[in-house]
């Protein structure tokens, strides 16, 4: 559906029957032996609001909005099949291009690529949302000025991918147990990072991670990297297409609790740069050396994180400078301002 203004679909017998607090849909749209590239598609449709609605077994993306402002998505389920597959449709919800929007509520599971991907996409508060049992759980791509809290992301081969993009803030959020089925397809980029992390940050810029749960992911925790790393490593080709910058910058990371992650890590860290077990933390230790950073404020923060370690493996050495050094970590960058738009209903 395109060029509509103000559109509501809602579950409304599920308001009706249970009111405002109601948790699941009962309007199902079962997609089963169709062929659709996208199951429900919206294009250009600002105040578009979509409540209490079921999207099952799309061979496509399961939703799909673009090009929209003002956008409520709300308590929505979309499922891509009952179990991990790389057959599935390939995303459960899309938002691209589009801006104020909220997901709020939303259960996502199964898709072959990534259960909920905001893409090229600014001013877009996620809360509450269960991303699960996926190639990638939550992927920010490309966007400006994005909110994930309270988010419960478990089971997937990577939990939270933010690549590309700017002002991002993840908070009060569990990362649990993604070490899940690498379902991704080959040439992607959630096939081409190694799996089993519970948040990466890649080639993105003023990353704030506070106040989360970050336990047992096999790989690590939260890594940070940039593409040069991933081209030296042989991830990406050189013909990778990411058209940002490369770097990852800004980033702070306090005040989480870190357990029980990084003790069965992907071969590239056990065979390349020798680290078995894992650190909870990791950083390819790249900087942008074209860039001042007199002042610091490109400085990767690390601080009260309780007993959490940490590794910067020298990607670019293939590990012979690895250190285990958080003392040139210790520093804060200034918090994030809250992303204002309202979580609908």
């Amino acid at each position: 559906m395109a060029d509509k203004a103000g559109l509501t679909l809602i579950d409304a017998y599920a308001v009706a029957r249970s009111g405002a607090d109601v948790g699941h849909p009962s309007a199902i749209l079962d997609f089963e032996g169709a062929t659709a590239a996208v199951g429900l598609g919206f294009e250009r449709t600002p105040g578009l609001t979509l409540s209490l609605l079921e999207i099952r077994n799309v061979q496509g993306t399961a939703l799909k909005v673009a090009e929209s402002e003002d956008v409520t998505l709300f308590r929505l389920t979309l499922l891509q099949g009952t179990s991990p597959s790389p057959d599935h449709g390939p995303v459960g919800l899309h938002v691209e291009r589009s801006g104020r929007v909220a997901i709020t509520g939303c259960q996502v599971a199964y898709a072959a690529d990534t259960g909920i991907l905001v893409s090229d996409s600014h001013d877009v508060a996620l809360r509450g949302n269960q991303p699960a049992a996926s190639g990638v759980g939550l992927q920010v791509r490309g966007s400006e000025r994005v909110e994930i809290d309270n988010h419960y992301a478990r089971y997937n081969a990577l939990g939270i991918l933010v690549v590309g993009s700017a002002d991002v803030a993840l908070f009060d959020s569990d990362v649990i147990g993604n070490d899940g089925d690498d379902s991704a397809p080959a040439g992607t980029l959630a096939a081409a990072v190694p799996p089993h992390v519970g948040v990466m940050v890649l080639a993105s810029d003023a990353v704030e991670i506070h106040g989360n749960t970050i336990e047992d992911n096999p790989t690590t925790g939260v890594a940070v990297v940039s593409v040069e790393a991933l081209v030296a490593l042989g991830l990406l080709g050189g013909d990778h297409g990411l058209e940002f910058d490369g770097y990852s910058e800004t980033v702070d990371i306090h005040d989480n609790l870190f357990m029980n992650n990084g003790l069965a890590p992907a071969e590239l860290f056990r065979d390349v740069f020798m680290l078995d077990p894992m650190t909870q933390l990791a950083w390819d230790g790249v900087v942008d050396g074209a860039k001042d950073n007199g002042d610091g404020h490109l400085n990767l923060c690390i601080r009260n994180n309780g007993d959490a370690d940490f590794v910067d493996f020298d990607a670019l050495g293939f590990g012979a400078g690895k250190s285990f050094d958080l003392a040139p970590h210790d520093c804060a960058h200034p918090p994030l301002p809250p992303v204002d738009v309202p979580s609908g209903s």
